[in-house]
C-alpha cells in the first residue's frame, strides 16, 4: 500500500501554530526568504513555514521566481504559500501548474505522489480562486482508488457538492462509497462527516451501515450518536441489538448509558437487566449494576404540556403492564380511570382535581408494590414503581397547585388525622375541602 506521509508532515509544518507568537523582524524575514535559494529542501521547507505562519508577504516576488526550479513537492509548496499570502498572479500560476503535471519531465522527478493528486492538491487552490475546470480530477481519483481514497480528494467533495450543486447527487455516491469501503478509518471518518454535514437525514442509511459494521469501534459509536442527533426513528431499537453485537467492552456501556439516560423507556430498562446477566466483562458489569440501581426515568424533554405527560404515563403503564412489573386487569383499570379522570380535569382547568387524581394514582401503585401478602393477584414489582410513581411525580411537579402545596407541611386531598400533641415545626396544614368536625382551636 502506498502512503503519503511526507507530504502530510508538510501540511502540519505549514499549519498556522495555536498561538502566533511576535511576528518575523526584518531581519529575519530576510533570513526565511535568503533561505529559498538553499538546495537543502529541510531549510526550504522550514522556510516556506515561517513565511506562512508569519504572512510574509515581501517573499512573494522570491516564491514567484525560484518556484520553477524546485522539484515537484517543492513546487507545490511554493504554489501553496503562494495562495496563502494573496499574490495575485496564484490563478495563473496554478494553472501553469496543473499543465506541468502532465509532462514526462514532471512524472519523472515524483517521489511521493502521482501526477493525478498533484493535480487534486491544485484543485483545493482552483475552487478557492473560482476556477473549477480540474473537479475531474477529484472524481477521476476516486473512482480510481476503489479501497484507498486519496484523503485530499475525499476532503475535497464537501466543498465541491457546495460551489457546483449540479454536481451534488455525483458527490453523495463518491462519500457513501469511501463512507463504507476505504481501509482507512480517518478517511471513512471523513466521508461520513461530510455526508452528514451535506445531506443529512439521507446520510442515515450509511450510518446505519457504519454502526453495525465499521471496523473501527470509534466510527461505530459516533455513527451511533449521529443518528440520535438526526431523530432516528429507530434508533432505540438498533441501540438495543448493538448492545449484544458491540465487540467492545467499553461501548457497550456507552449504549446502556445513552438506553437508560437518554430514553430510559421501559423496554429500554428491561433490555438491560438482561443485558446484565449476558455480559461477561466485570467492569461493564459493574458499571451497568450502578446504572440499573441509580435508575430514575429521564425527565420529559423541553416544557410538554401535562395532557401530554399524562398520556405519555399512559403508555408507559401498558408498557409496565406488558413487562409483567404490574398486574392484574382491574388494578390496570383502575390506574387507566385515575389518569383518565386527570386528564379530563386538567382540560375543564382544574389542576387541583388533576394533582387529587394523579396522586391516587401514586397512592395505589405504592399501596401494591408494598404488599407481600400475596392474597390476590394484584401486584406491582420495583420496575414498576419506578416508572409509574415517578413519571407520576413528574406531572405533579409541573401542575402548579403543587407550587402552592410546598407552602404545607401537611395537606390533606381527602382527609387527614393528626394524633393529640402533634407538633408541626414549621410550615401550616392544609387540606382541600372542609370537612365536619372535629375543628382544631383554630377552627383547621
Amino acid at each position: 500500500m502506498r502512503t503519503y506521509l511526507l507530504p502530510l508532515l508538510f501540511c502540519i509544518a505549514l499549519s498556522p501554530s495555536n498561538g502566533m507568537g511576535q511576528g518575523l523582524s526584518p531581519e529575519e524575514e530576510a533570513i526565511y526568504i535568503g533561505y529559498l535559494d538553499s538546495t537543502d529542501i529541510a531549510l526550504i521547507m522550514e522556510a516556506l513555514s515561517k513565511i506562512e505562519e508569519h504572512h510574509v508577504t515581501a517573499a512573494i516576488p522570491a516564491l514567484e521566481e525560484k518556484m520553477w526550479n524546485q522539484g515537484p513537492d517543492q513546487q507545490y509548496w511554493f504554489l501553496h504559500a503562494l495562495w496563502r499570502l494573496g499574490s495575485p498572479n496564484t490563478l495563473q500560476i496554478a494553472r501553469a501548474f496543473v499543465e506541468t503535471t502532465y509532462t514526462e519531465s514532471f512524472k519523472a522527478q515524483i517521489t511521493f505522489r502521482d501526477s493525478l493528486q498533484f493535480r487534486v492538491d491544485a484543485t483545493e487552490i482552483l475552487l478557492d480562486l473560482g476556477d473549477y475546470s480540474t473537479v475531474p480530477s477529484v472524481f477521476e481519483i476516486l473512482q480510481r482508488d476503489t479501497t484507498s481514497h486519496y484523503g485530499n480528494a475525499v476532503r475535497l467533495l464537501d466543498d465541491i457538492a457546495t460551489k457546483i450543486p449540479e454536481l451534488s447527487d455525483s458527490v453523495a455516491v463518491l462519500l457513501r462509497r469511501v463512507a463504507v469501503n476505504d481501509i482507512n478509518r480517518l478517511t471513512r471518518w471523513t466521508a461520513l462527516t461530510s455526508l452528514i454535514a451535506l445531506y443529512g437525514d439521507e446520510a442515515i442509511p450509511t450510518l446505519i451501515n457504519t454502526a453495525k459494521g465499521d471496523p473501527e469501534p470509534s466510527n461505530r459509536i459516533f455513527a451511533l450518536r449521529k443518528l440520535i442527533e438526526l431523530d432516528y426513528n429507530e434508533i432505540q431499537s438498533l441501540l438495543r441489538q448493538r448492545l449484544f453485537s458491540e465487540p467492545e467492552p467499553v461501548y457497550r456501556t456507552v449504549i446502556v448509558d445513552t438506553l437508560l439516560l437518554r430514553f430510559g423507556s421501559p423496554s429500554d430498562f428491561h433490555t438491560v437487566q438482561e443485558y446484565l446477566n449476558w455480559e461477561q466483562d466485570p467492569i461493564g458489569r459493574s458499571l451497568t449494576r450502578k446504572l440499573l440501581d441509580l435508575f430514575e426515568p429521564p425527565l420529559p424533554k423541553d416544557t410538554p404540556s401535562i395532557e401530554f405527560m399524562i398520556d405519555d404515563l399512559v403508555l408507559t403503564k401498558h408498557s409496565v403492564a406488558a413487562l409483567n412489573w404490574l398486574s392484574d386487569a382491574g388494578l390496570v383499570d383502575e390506574l387507566d380511570n385515575d389518569l383518565e379522570s386527570a386528564k379530563n380535569f386538567i382540560r375543564s382547568g382544574d389542576s387541583v382535581q388533576c394533582a387529587v387524581q394523579i396522586t391516587e394514582f401514586q397512592g395505589k401503585v405504592i399501596s401494591e408494590y408494598n404488599d407481600t401478602t400475596n392474597e390476590d393477584s394484584r401486584f406491582v414489582t420495583e420496575e414498576g414503581r419506578i416508572f409509574l410513581y415517578n413519571k407520576a411525580k413528574y406531572i405533579l411537579d409541573r401542575l402548579p397547585v403543587f407550587s402552592i402545596l410546598s407552602e404545607f407541611s401537611v395537606f390533606a386531598f381527602h382527609g387527614a388525622y393528626l394524633e393529640q400533641k402533634s407538633e408541626i415545626r414549621s410550615g401550616d396544614v392544609g387540606v382541600n375541602e372542609d370537612g365536619s368536625p372535629p375543628f382544631l382551636n383554630s377552627d383547621v
